[in-house]
């Protein structure tokens, strides 16, 4: 595995990682890239490399810092 020749230990990532074709991909290029492999209308994500990287990767790690108090992490499933 590619990740494994980077000495990438998946159990310590703080970042999602996504690889594709031998390459790798952080953070909010790793967030356009998964979604453009899903189907023809998310390669549309693309669009969004109209930003820099620096922006893109600001907004990432603000999304990824309050992720849980935008969206109300709960401790049990809340269906049913």
């Amino acid at each position: 595995m590619l990740l494994e020749k980077y000495n990438f230990d998946s159990e310590k990532a703080d970042t999602i990682v996504f690889e594709n074709n031998n390459e790798i991909s952080l953070r909010s290029e790793a967030i356009i890239e998964c979604l453009s492999s899903l189907s023809t209308f998310w390669k549309l994500a693309k669009v969004l490399r109209i930003f820099p990287l620096t922006f893109r990767d600001a907004v990432y790690n603000t999304i990824a810092r309050n992720r849980y108090k935008w969206l109300r992490k709960t401790d049990r499933c809340e269906v049913g």
